[in-house]
């Protein structure tokens, strides 16, 4: 992964654009993956100023942060956009990206295993052989609030890290039936869209 300096256009919540700069990640080979890494800026019309010990990753498609919480060093990241590179095609649309409903989630996860990677030097999100999850009949909504959840808690109450298979596994059942709920609007049940 190669990180370039460059100049881009990121927007507030009022969508006002703003000219800052970051590091632009393309693959090795070039490729552009579609983030940028830099830190947080107080948006306003007079000089932007960045908030010390505060970065985060940015969709340069549409401008927009990745995650609302920012990581406290340039280097987690860039471990933490090197983990999301490969997760999806991340120079499509915003509108597109969003409808990738495990996406956000992942996101959100891989930013916790930055921060342990980077701060404690510890492989917590090692890969898992698991099988196919089976369809339960959790609310997509209600499994999302419950990784939320988790997530939260491994990050700000120390939950230990070995919750982390239960959130994969968490994870690997939210994605299935996300795809269900996309792939199959009208023939899954409402436990499932609810």
């Amino acid at each position: 992964m190669r990180f370039n300096p460059q100049t881009i256009t990121v927007t507030d919540n009022k969508d006002r654009p703003y000219q800052i700069d970051a590091l632009v990640a393309a693959q090795d080979d070039g490729t552009p993956v579609g983030l940028a890494v830099h830190p947080v800026y107080e948006l306003s019309p007079g000089p932007l100023t960045p908030h010390p010990g505060e970065y985060t990753l940015t969709h340069l498609a549409s401008g927009v942060r990745l995650h609302r919480d920012p990581v406290p060093t340039e280097s987690t990241a860039r471990c933490w956009l090197e983990l999301i590179a490969d997760l999806t095609d991340w120079t499509q649309s915003h509108e597109a990206l969003y409808r990738l409903h495990t996406l956000r989630l992942q996101v959100w996860v891989t930013r916790i295993q930055a921060r342990w990677d980077e701060e404690e030097d510890r492989d917590l999100f090692t890969t898992q052989a698991r099988t196919h999850p089976a369809c339960l009949t959790f609310s997509l909504n209600a499994l999302s609030a419950l990784i939320e959840w988790m997530s939260y808690g491994m990050e700000y109450v120390q939950i230990t890290p070995e919750a982390k298979p239960a959130l994969d596994t968490l994870l690997a059942i939210h994605e299935e039936l996300a795809h269900q709920q996309s792939a199959f609007p009208h023939a899954v049940g409402p436990s499932i869209i609810s």
